[in-house]
């Protein structure tokens, strides 16, 4: 789960502020502002302001604009 993947990083001390991410970083969407809260979406950062996600199981993999809403301050990144 998106969760899960946020807690992996944050254990592993691979998470860095929203404002230093490069391209390939995780980036997550929770409707709480816990840093223990439950995340509900993870995109991978393109870098330009554009993200790579799966909005749903019917839809195919997309790129977008990255979405500044709900959009949790911290990055993961696992090649760290």
């Amino acid at each position: 789960s998106a969760t899960n993947q946020f807690n992996n990083l944050a254990q592993a001390r691979k998470l860095i502020p929203l404002n230093q991410a490069v391209a390939g970083d995780l980036m997550w969407y929770s409707q709480e502002s816990a840093f223990n809260g439950d995340k509900y979406h993870v995109a991978i950062y393109l870098g330009g302001g554009m993200m790579m996600e799966a909005p749903n199981p019917a839809r195919t993999v997309r790129i977008v604009p990255l979405r500044y809403g709900e959009l949790f301050p911290y990055a993961g990144r696992p090649s760290a």
